[in-house]
């Protein structure tokens, strides 16, 4: 009897030094965890927020008939912000090549588009974000010089039909590709 008694108080001896333990260590493990999870949260909320104010003020830009520069730059600086904030968002590199195409900067709107379509950002596209990028970029590519890129261009508009993005502007556009190509 003596020595189930010793080894019940053995036993709440280690249970109670391992609650000593836990509730030293652990609420610190877990607070530190909830700041990290907090401090992400924050900085996407604020890259969401210079996200939508950059396409509300290109928004009001392209509304007007010829668009507004300084309303451009505006929102090519808020979205430069959201890009900041999350750099491996997809979609503000998307936005920054469509302000950038209407500024009339050609090139680094191409490069924007080449930035949102690698590696890292083209896993937060689903496959419609996606193919409509490969038609923005193809859209890009044959604006700059139909002669040089239409090979990229039918690459990146072919990827869009396999993706399941059969749209007319992208169909267009291919046929147009082959019909500078002489392929009638």
């Amino acid at each position: 009897m003596a020595s189930f008694e010793s080894f019940i108080q053995g036993l709440f001896i280690v249970i109670n030094i391992f609650s000593i333990f836990f509730l030293q260590f652990l609420p610190n493990r877990f607070i530190s965890l909830y700041r990290r999870h907090r401090q992400q949260n924050s900085t996407t909320i604020q890259g969401r927020r210079h996200f939508i104010a950059g396409a509300q003020t290109l928004a009001q830009a392209r509304s007007q008939s010829p668009p507004s520069q300084t309303l451009i730059k505006s929102s090519i600086s808020s979205v430069d912000l959201a890009i900041a904030l999350e750099p491996r968002d997809a979609a503000p590199h998307i936005f920054k090549a469509l302000a950038l195409n209407l500024e009339g900067h050609k090139i680094p709107a191409l490069k924007s588009l080449d930035v949102a379509l690698s590696s890292p950002q083209l896993k937060t596209l689903g496959p419609k974000e996606k193919a409509d990028a490969l038609i923005k970029r193809a859209e890009a590519e044959l604006s700059l010089g139909r002669r040089r890129r239409v090979d990229q261009a039918i690459e990146d508009l072919t990827e869009a039909m396999e993706i399941g993005e059969r749209s007319g502007k992208g169909l267009g556009l291919l046929g147009e590709c082959y019909e500078w190509k002489g392929m009638i």
